[in-house]
């Protein structure tokens, strides 16, 4: 198996404890508030002018398939620039450069997100951890996957 496959198998299952943290964090916080996937598919739903047309069952649908898939996909993306003398110290700094560059760069540009600062600080800490959970737990499975267990 390819470092680009082990990094995506690592990635998917590693969105499975981040999405468990992510709403257990959140929801500790402020429990009338969509988790971070939620609101970037409900913002992407809007801006197609499917919001109305859509469902809470099919949103949730469309939110868990998204955020998989983002998580797989990223996944392969430290699969492609492995291997790694510390897999989930590596995992970690991934993790949280993926938060950087999604919720201070990319998704506050394409409005799906608010900028930070302009967000609720509890829903920005809650994906914050989450990502640092992703990243311990993609760099755990792809060293164990890869045979470079920190």
């Amino acid at each position: 198996m390819s470092r680009t496959l082990k990094g995506t198998a690592a990635g998917l299952a590693a969105t499975i404890p981040m999405t468990v943290s992510m709403g257990v964090l959140q929801r500790m916080s402020h429990p009338s508030t969509r988790i971070a996937p939620s609101e970037v598919v409900r913002r992407a739903e809007k801006m197609a002018s499917l919001d109305k047309e859509i469902g809470e069952k099919t949103h949730e649908t469309l939110t868990g398939i998204a955020h998989f898939a983002f998580g797989g996909a990223a996944g392969a993306g430290f699969g492609l620039v492995g291997p790694f003398k510390h897999p989930m110290l590596a995992g970690l700094l991934y993790g949280a450069s993926v938060y950087g560059v999604s919720y201070i760069g990319i998704l506050p540009e394409l409005r799906l997100m608010p900028e930070p600062e302009n967000d609720r600080p509890q829903r920005q800490s809650a994906t914050f951890l989450s990502h640092i959970v992703w990243g311990a737990v993609l760099g755990a499975i792809y060293g164990f996957l890869t045979d470079q267990s920190d």
